[in-house]
């Protein structure tokens, strides 16, 4: 189901005729049974007109058992034959004695009408009508007294001259006189306001007696000649209450008490009836095809708002219990429908305690003239109501308005029209503004006025007569009477009711029930004080409030050049706040006021460039490494509101006592302050809706452009940082480059020289923060890490402690084979890199490290392969070994058996065997190998000390260690341990140290 099936009211069911004619006084609905007796034209037709009557009335349990007992005793029948009706003002007293009326006089007319069709017909029923409403009731042409005037109507001259004599003495006649009278025709006694009538005689003098006495008198006697009579019925009403009795309670009661035991009390309206009672009176009945189309609509409406209104409560009772609960709203909406049962309840149990309320008369006229109100409004505007509840009374109409305060008490009319224009129907009222926020939000509930619903349905709330605890409604019983299906859902009124607690100045909270109130809220308070506040006080604080936000752990800063750690720039105010040549990548969060300075989109396009691309008065280097997180003007907005209500909240914290706040105002600022705290924190944390980052435009004109991220679209961290991180990550800023793309990127393999494929690592660290076609990443580390990756993989080769001569050739720090780092693990927290860090082509790195080796292969080629765990000490055999060559001049070679040759790097090679010494001749070298394990490694360490004794000069040492299976060695611990300690302690040269494969 769906809301186009739902159609508003008042395209469903026309109101009553009399409400189409504007008869809205209260006469209208408040019956004068002498009035209708007498056919008084005063008196509305829908009340003289037999049918007219019961068409437009509702029979109730009650209603229908009255008729049937009275008019089953008439015929003869058994049964109670006296009833009494005490109900408060406007109950249906008066519709039940008018009913009778009408079935006693007039049933011929009535034979149409279904719901009368089981009750008994005794044929022609003599009434006898009396109202004390009716001025001048008794003719006293023809009678003096109650009792001559009801003898005069049961039997003309005949019946009045059996009570002639006592009508003009003024005395009441004895029960045989009343039993003649009555005789054993069927006859009907109907009394209205009797009290009225008794309270008026007292004041006549009857001998030491008064026609007071006599009329109470009398009034017993006739109950009980009627209780003994087999054709008769006597039915009066009285007033319910003691406060309705006009302070009268002693003859109230003496009333009550005649023929006590003889008397049947009815209440002719009682519980969910006044729904249908309301329902019938105020609406034309309809014909047929419009039968059809209501009895559609009741359903489809019931159905609807059952459904809603079990979502409503699901969050907080049982599947089980919800469904039962909104079953019950189903029918109870069939019943009362175009109204909700919520508003006739509010009116039956709330107003109904309140001094000089009428409950079924003064409802009817309240909600006839709401009806009328609703109705004419319909051609401008009907907004969108399949029923008519308490969030949908028009209070900006005059006449709704008095009716309504009149209802609910009138010594209160004038005070709380004030409110209700200050906080409801005002240019400025805060109703008003709150549905202009969420129209705006959200133009689909225009219709639906959220925020003057709910705050309408709250005034109707805040009146009760039964005492001050009563008064108000609970948010969640607010909530739920102003829903309406698929079109106002709980979050959107939940939304509405926050603004209206902070917006309207005399709606109050108290525990958690809303009520109006004639004085104003802290409301008032709080505007006056924010006034106060500058909008530079609410920059400053607001910017401390969101620099905690960026970084929890600190206090908030107050300079907003001020950043937080590298990553972040707050609220600029010109480029040159923010840093330039840092290998880090900055997200600028430009300040709301930037929004006022650059309010359309071209103008902040042209600022936002001019971040990326100057730095104070010269241009930016690292135009790549910049991210400018865009305010959101709405949300700003909500966010400064929320801070100056924050500084406002603190500094009447600060001053409650002296400003006198009652204990409950104390508590209310505190869970405003709370609430406040988390509307703030909820709007700078979205603040920033969108992120730009420049890329490449792969044009000269613009040479960039900007590329867009929706921060939430990618993440909802709760921090700040990490989600606009998460935003940004692999997808706008890296945190990891393949080196296959550093290779693409400084096209490290094209060169025609393979001399000439390398880069600068401190260039390529400013390539990524420069140049737009360059990916964005974080940091350094980025590099670092796509170094030791490409350095592992021999993507590339990194060297370090080079430089490039004048001619652009690479010159390395150190000719050795250890010095280029290729197809090895490094640590990247070891790497430098500074100016002399360079990557090398693959191609590159082979072929230095080729030249290297070629170097020193006749030492490394002339040992044998040791054993596993096993080292070697001493120097290379002649055995393997190449041709050795004296150095003549610079141009010394070592020549390799196939005849390739190599510049010598490191001087000239260690020397080949010479001959050796003859048997007991002296000689200018030892040469000495061994092999050892590691037990007896000591001990060939201490046997070579003795060659310092032997007048040894230098010692050319050659160790190759192997480690144990399954074992490897560390480059940089066995340099820390064993190179170090040679080097600095005794200045040994090193010419050859690296871990092999």
């Amino acid at each position: 189901m769906t809301q186009s099936h739902i159609q508003t009211w008042n395209t469903v069911v026309t109101p009553h005729a009399d409400i189409l004619a504007d008869q809205l006084r209260i006469d209208t609905y408040a019956v004068n049974l002498g009035q209708v007796v007498q056919n008084d034209t005063q008196m509305p037709l829908i009340y003289r007109d037999p049918h007219m009557f019961f068409e437009a009335t509702y029979l109730t349990t009650a209603l229908d058992s009255v008729l049937k007992e009275v008019f089953r005793v008439l015929c003869g029948g058994t049964g109670d034959r006296v009833f009494l009706l005490r109900t408060p003002f406007g109950g249906g007293k008066t519709h039940t004695l008018l009913a009778l009326y009408h079935l006693a006089n007039a049933r011929a007319q009535l034979n149409d009408i279904p719901e009368l069709s089981n009750i008994p017909s005794p044929g022609p029923v003599r009434t006898a009508i009396f109202s004390g409403l009716a001025t001048g009731s008794i003719d006293q042409q023809r009678a003096k007294t109650l009792w001559g005037d009801l003898a005069w109507q049961i039997g003309k001259a005949e019946g009045y001259n059996l009570v002639a004599e006592q009508d003009r003495a003024l005395v009441a006649p004895g029960a045989s006189l009343i039993m003649q009278l009555i005789g054993n025709k069927p006859t009907l006694f109907l009394l209205d306001e009797i009290l009225n009538y008794v309270e008026n005689a007292m004041a006549v003098g009857v001998g030491e007696s008064n026609l007071g006495r006599q009329t109470i008198l009398f009034l017993q006697r006739l109950t009980e000649a009627v209780a003994a009579s087999p054709n008769a019925a006597m039915v009066y009403s009285l007033q319910a209450s003691d406060r309705e009795a006009s302070g009268n309670l002693e003859l109230l009661d003496t009333l009550s008490r005649i023929g006590q035991r003889l008397n049947a009390i009815r209440e002719p309206v009682t519980g969910d009836e006044v729904l249908s009672v309301v329902q019938r009176r105020l609406f034309a009945r309809p014909t047929l095809e419009k039968q059809l189309l209501e009895d559609q609509q009741r359903r489809l409406v019931a159905n609807a708002y059952a459904a809603s209104y079990k979502s409503f409560l699901l969050g907080t009772f049982s599947n089980q219990e919800a469904e039962q609960k909104a079953e019950q709203l189903r029918e109870r909406i069939r019943r009362s429908y175009p109204f909700h049962p919520a508003l006739l309840d509010l009116m039956s149990e709330r107003w109904n305690s309140i001094p000089g309320y009428q409950r079924t008369r003064g409802a009817l006229q309240f909600l006839a003239t709401v009806i009328h109100a609703l109705w004419k409004r319909q051609g401008v505007t009907m907004h969108n109501q399949p029923l008519i509840g308490p969030g949908d009374i028009p209070l900006e109409n005059s006449q709704v308005r008095t009716n309504f305060l009149a209802q609910v008490g009138e010594q209160t009319q004038s005070q709380y029209d004030a409110v209700i224009r200050a906080d409801l129907l005002g240019e400025q009222a805060g109703a008003r503004i709150v549905d202009a926020l969420l129209i705006r939000e959200n133009p689909n509930l225009q219709l639906c006025e959220p925020g003057t619903r709910l705050a309408t349905a709250a005034m109707l709330y805040s009146f009760d007569g039964r005492s001050a605890q009563y008064r108000g409604v609970t948010e969640s019983d607010l909530l739920r009477v102003c829903l309406i299906p698929h079109d106002l859902e709980r979050n959107v009124l939940q939304r509405a009711l926050y603004d209206l607690n902070e917006r309207l100045l005399y709606l109050h909270r108290r525990a958690g029930v809303y009520l109006f109130e004639t004085q104003a809220n802290l409301n008032k308070m709080i505007m006056d004080e924010n006034q106060r506040r500058t909008g530079e006080e609410v920059e400053e604080r607001m910017l401390i409030e969101f620099n905690k936000m960026l970084n929890p752990e600190s206090k908030g800063m107050k300079s907003k050049r001020e950043s937080i750690g590298l990553k972040s720039v707050t609220w600029p105010q010109d480029t040159d706040d923010v840093d330039d040549r840092i290998p880090e990548f900055q997200v600028v969060y430009l300040a709301p006021e930037w929004l006022d300075a650059h309010p359309d989109p071209l103008a902040q396009e042209r600022d936002m460039r001019r971040f990326v691309e100057q730095h104070g008065n010269r241009p930016r280097d690292y135009h790549n490494g910049l991210a400018l997180a865009v305010p959101n003007r709405h949300t700003a907005e909500t966010a400064k509101n929320a801070v100056r209500s924050l500084m406002t909240l603190e500094i009447l914290q600060n001053r409650r006592y002296a400003i006198e706040l009652a204990p409950h105002q104390m508590a209310e600022l505190s869970e405003r302050k709370q609430s406040v705290e988390k509307e703030m924190k909820s709007a700078l944390l979205l603040l920033y809706e969108h992120v730009y980052t420049p890329i490449s435009n792969n044009k000269p004109d613009p040479i960039f452009v900007f590329q867009k991220v929706t921060v939430l679209d990618h993440s909802q961290a709760p921090e700040l940082p990490t989600r606009m991180r998460e935003a940004l990550n692999n997808r706008a800023v890296y945190e990891s480059v393949n080196p296959n793309k550093i290779v693409d990127l400084t096209r490290l393999n094209e060169s025609t020289s393979v001399e000439k494929q390398f880069y600068r690592v401190s260039d390529i660290i400013t390539g990524f923060f420069s140049y737009y076609k360059w990916t964005h990443i974080w940091n350094e580390q980025v590099v670092r890490n796509a170094v030791v990756q490409g350095v592992k993989n021999r993507t590339f080769a990194y060297v370090a402690n080079a430089r490039k001569d004048q001619d652009g050739n690479l010159i390395l720090g150190s000719q050795s084979t250890n010095s280029i780092q290729f197809g090895n693990e490094i640590v990247a927290a070891e790497l430098d890199m500074g100016e002399g860090a360079f990557l090398l082509s693959g191609s590159y790195a082979e072929q230095l490290q080729a030249s290297f080796v070629a170097k020193v292969a006749p030492v490394v080629e002339s040992v044998s392969t040791p054993v596993n765990g096993i080292s070697s000490v001493g120097v290379p055999p002649v055995q393997g070994g190449f041709t050795y060559q004296p150095s003549v001049g610079t141009g010394s070679t070592i020549r390799e058996p196939g005849g390739y040759t190599a510049p010598p790097l490191f001087g000239d090679p260690m020397p080949p065997p010479a001959r050796p010494a003859a048997p007991g001749q002296g000689g200018k070298r030892y040469r000495l190998r061994v092999q050892v394990n590691m037990d007896q490694f000591y001990d060939a360490i201490k046997a070579l000390q003795a060659l310092s004794e032997e007048n040894t000069d230098t010692m050319d040492i050659l160790v190759i260690a192997t480690a144990k299976p399954g074992q490897a060695y560390n480059r940089n611990k066995l340099y820390n341990r064993v190179v170090e300690p040679m080097v600095e302690g005794s200045n040994v040269d090193v010419i050859e140290e690296q871990v092999e494969e």
